[in-house]
């Protein structure tokens, strides 16, 4: 059987990846700084998205090679360091915000990705797929929820319904994240819409609810050479 399933299975592991992401951050930030965090990076759902597409990209570019758990290793790595480093590129350009930063990890690549998360990202890969996806799609999945006709149609019913819901949270979220970058530019709200936007997300809530995302202030001086050459992805040792 398709281990894909015309791509609902890769829909079942995002949202489950996306919810086992943000509760192992609770975790950790209840260890690390013995405080609860907020950390589903989300307005709506309880989904961290950044997990979620790392699991579908460790999905999609290691299930054709699951036969050699090296090439998998070796895939998942380059794969989970790029998507790391493009979203992050992304975040900051679009959103004027960063939410990781590894400029203090030796061979770090603009504090985007590094040498470390590569590796972690290798060693995820054999977890995700050897350790979560197959089995789950083996021993769940095929005999359970495609074990009819009927109960196919609900299992991919629901999953529309779920990712549909996500996208459109995404959306919302990177609205309010983008409005919240402004506001603390000094951009005043425009119209009745923005100041309710305003009113509801407000610096208090933001800083609550996406405690790890910091604002990337706007320059207020034209860029020199030496800045344009800081975003060229230069490999640091420090």
């Amino acid at each position: 059987m398709d281990k894909l399933n015309g791509g609902y299975n890769l829909i079942f592991m995002y949202l489950l990846s996306a919810l086992a992401g943000n509760v192992y951050e609770t975790i950790m930030f209840l260890f690390r700084r013995h405080k609860f965090v907020w950390s589903n990076g989300s307005i709506t759902t309880p989904f961290n998205f950044v997990y979620g597409i790392g699991a579908v990209t460790i999905c999609i570019s290691t299930i054709w090679v699951s036969d050699h758990w090296w090439a998998v290793m070796i895939c998942g790595a380059l794969l989970g360091g790029i998507v790391e480093y493009i979203i992050s590129f992304l975040e900051e350009k679009i959103l004027h915000t960063r939410t990781w930063d590894y400029h203090y990890m030796k061979f770090n690549i603009n504090g985007r990705t590094g040498l470390l998360p590569i590796v972690v990202w290798g060693l995820l890969s054999l977890l995700v797929l050897y350790g979560v996806y197959l089995p789950l799609v083996t021993h769940v999945v095929e005999p359970i929820f495609l074990a009819n006709p009927e109960n196919a149609r609900i299992y991919h019913t629901v999953l529309i319904v779920m990712i549909c819901y996500c996208a459109c949270d995404l959306a919302l979220t990177t609205f309010v994240v983008a409005r919240y970058q402004r506001r603390n530019n000094g951009v005043k709200a425009k119209n009745g819409f923005i100041r309710i936007i305003d009113k509801i997300f407000s610096d208090r809530y933001m800083e609550r609810h996406f405690e790890n995302t910091k604002v990337v202030k706007k320059q207020t001086e034209p860029q020199t050479d030496s800045t344009v050459a800081d975003e060229m992805p230069i490999v640091s040792e420090e």
